[in-house]
């Protein structure tokens, strides 16, 4: 089958990747040189949002500093290639810290996805049984098949954002995350390590981790910074975001055919 494929990807006149990670598997695979198109991210809408969080408290209502409940996003469909067990793995570690900061007290983790099939609600079912078995479930939400306004909302009100797919060929809800202003924790691996979580010469646009643990310690470093200080980040990150715009594909996609006469 490799070989078939192989062969048959040699034939191609245009071959576009979506990734620095997808280019190597297929450059090896299809003896070709490939060229890397990010595919169009909704960058333009979501960097309208405001960099500043609202302090708000678990019920979504606005709340003093110490009361104020800092938000950790998950987006993506209930599908086990998302691993959102090694989630909430992380959450339950991070919750365990010995700390008598409110921000890691009064800490939410909301899952924003949705669900294809039965299978899909069935991981769902255990996820939420996960949490529940944690002790967890004062932390943690569920919104599931929300609408594109609900979801923006969400990513509005939070100021981290979690990713943990190993080997993501590129990671378009992790550019979303950096585009609304949620710093991204994601894993290091495909696209989010190699083209996306990249660091600026100013300073970091976000994290990548490997472990459970290493998730959890980087949840830990952003939450209980300052504010001031994790907007810095989250600018960097919004600029970095920039690199992957409808325009920015619509041009690579035109320069790639013209480069060999399409």
């Amino acid at each position: 089958f490799s070989a078939a494929y192989g062969w048959c990807g040699k034939s191609c006149s245009c071959v576009m990747v979506n990734s620095s990670w997808t280019k190597a598997h297929i450059d090896a695979l299809w003896g070709v040189n490939s060229q890397v198109v990010y595919p169009p991210c909704n960058v333009e809408d979501l960097t309208k949002l405001p960099l500043t969080r609202q302090r708000l408290d678990k019920l979504g209502n606005a709340a003093k500093k110490e009361n104020a409940c800092l938000r950790v996003i998950s987006v993506g469909q209930f599908r086990p290639e998302k691993a959102h067990l090694e989630q909430v793995a992380a959450w339950a570690a991070l919750k365990k810290v010995k700390s008598l900061s409110y921000k890691l007290e009064n800490a939410i983790l909301v899952f924003v996805g949705g669900c294809r099939d039965d299978g899909d609600l069935e991981r769902l079912k255990d996820l939420k049984q996960s949490v529940k078995d944690l002790e967890l479930e004062k932390s943690v939400e569920f919104v599931v098949d929300a609408s594109y306004d609900e979801l923006k909302r969400q990513l509005s009100r939070a100021s981290v954002g979690i990713h943990s797919m190993i080997d993501e060929h590129f990671g378009i809800c992790v550019v979303e995350y950096m585009a609304a202003g949620a710093v991204p924790v994601a894993h290091a691996s495909g696209g989010p390590l190699m083209d996306i979580v990249v660091d600026s010469p100013e300073g970091p646009t976000g994290y990548t981790a490997l472990s459970v643990q290493e998730y959890a310690d980087f949840l830990q470093h952003l939450l209980m910074m300052s504010r001031p200080e994790r907007e810095v980040i989250a600018a960097r990150a919004r600029k970095q975001s920039l690199l992957f715009t409808e325009e920015k594909f619509r041009k690579k996609f035109i320069d790639a055919l013209a480069a060999v006469d399409l």
